[in-house]
């Protein structure tokens, strides 16, 4: 997609029309300067997506141009027995966004973050329905 001349972004809300574009020049690759702008303006995250529990755990982590993990976003499915994250790598802060989680015992609902230490297990369970969560690493 390409930069929107409007607020300097590759993703936005603004439509062809805003932009005054066509849909194609909109939907056109990058151009060589286009990228090495965003690049020198260290605002463009390397996103990953990973899945968890044979899809259970989906969750979308935004690696800055630092090599440093900012935050990963996740949506949980219920099931019946806990998810084992294993041992926190970093200090993890836990904010559900959707439903409600039991994070290492504590039930958490939407806004509430649970801090899970360096070197802490990590253990989810979760609500009947779908769950979803910010997460910061420190």
């Amino acid at each position: 997609m390409s930069l929107c001349p409007v607020c300097d972004r590759t993703m936005c809300d603004h439509t062809a029309q805003e932009r005054r574009q066509t849909e194609a020049e909109m939907m056109a690759e990058l151009t060589r300067d286009e990228k090495v702008w965003l690049e020198e303006k260290g605002n463009v995250p390397d996103i990953e997506h990973k899945s968890y529990f044979g899809g259970m755990v989906q969750s979308l982590r935004g690696v800055m141009p630092d090599g440093k993990t900012a935050f990963t976003d996740g949506l949980v499915a219920p099931r019946l027995h806990p998810y084992d994250f294993g041992v926190a790598e970093h200090e993890e802060h836990i904010t559900v966004t959707v439903g409600w989680l039991v994070i290492n015992g504590k039930r958490y609902d939407v806004g509430e973050t649970a801090i899970v230490k360096k070197g802490e297990r990590i253990i989810i369970a979760t609500a009947p329905t779908h769950s979803a969560y910010r997460c910061v690493y420190r």
